[in-house]
């Protein structure tokens, strides 16, 4: 559902609550796996000067 057509603002704040929580949560299972190793960063590829 897309929020802009959403004319009651109590529904509209839900929804933002739950798509804030999302990204809370999904932030917080990235880290427990970056923690637990499971998950790694990508490497740093410099970016050359010259071509």
């Amino acid at each position: 559902m897309a929020i802009i057509f959403i004319n009651r603002t109590d529904v509209k704040e839900f929804y933002r609550y739950c798509i804030d929580a999302n990204l809370d949560l999904i932030e917080q299972v990235k880290e427990v796996l970056m923690n637990n190793g499971h998950i790694i960063k990508a490497p740093y590829i410099p970016i050359p000067e010259n071509v």
